[in-house]
């Protein structure tokens, strides 16, 4: 299992890499951000719905 889990890591970073390589050849500048766990991206998840459920619920 850690050998899969590896290989995801290892083909997301030559992903990015390939992206990057496609910017730079446009001419546009290139940002490459890193992989977040996924703690942290359900973590951004519960923050955004529960903001937007506040904002369609709030009786202004």
């Amino acid at each position: 299992m850690a050998g899969e889990e590896f290989g995801l890591a290892a083909a997301a970073a030559a992903a990015a890499t390939a992206a990057a390589t496609a910017d730079a050849a446009s001419g546009r500048s290139s940002r490459v951000t890193a992989l977040r766990s996924v703690e942290d991206i359900f973590s951004d998840f519960r923050a955004r719905r529960s903001a937007i459920l506040r904002s369609l619920t709030e009786g202004r």
